[in-house]
């Protein structure tokens, strides 16, 4: 039961991970793009 479920909780925490680096480039980023 909690091999299934770390194995779904990596993944979520990964990406979670890369949205808040993503919308951390995207502050930082010009308005133009």
């Amino acid at each position: 039961m909690f091999l299934l479920i770390s194995k779904n909780l990596i993944p979520l925490m990964i990406g979670a991970r890369i949205l808040m680096d993503n919308q951390a480039l995207y502050k930082k980023a010009p308005k133009g793009l």
